[in-house]
């Protein structure tokens, strides 16, 4: 069973009135840490997405090497899209660097 906590305040225990700065500089202060957290997020997410990458190169060799592989056609197929489309140059890249080099 669980056990439920209270927590009382008493008169000398109240919480104090905060000022415009004190407020100000912790709102500074979470800010700055959901930056940096956003900034870990996103890169743990490029993290996975090369990880990913990996494990997909290495179906495929499996693929190559041994015909008689248990995955389905499916799998196989969605796979080599996925490779294949991870590995491929955006064409809206590929025309704005015409471009650029054009000018």
């Amino acid at each position: 069973m669980e056990e439920t906590k209270q927590v009382k305040l008493s008169a000398s225990e109240e919480p104090k009135e905060m000022s415009y700065k004190d407020l100000e500089n912790i709102a500074k202060q979470l800010a700055s840490q959901n930056d940096a957290l956003r900034a870990k997020l996103a890169s743990q997410g490029y993290a996975q997405a090369v990880q990913r990458l990996g494990f997909q190169i290495n179906v495929l060799q499996i693929i190559s090497s041994n015909p008689s592989h248990k995955f389905t056609t499916k799998f196989v197929e969605d796979t080599y899209k996925e490779v294949e489309e991870a590995l491929s140059v955006p064409e809206a890249n590929v025309s704005e660097k015409k471009e650029n080099n054009e000018q």
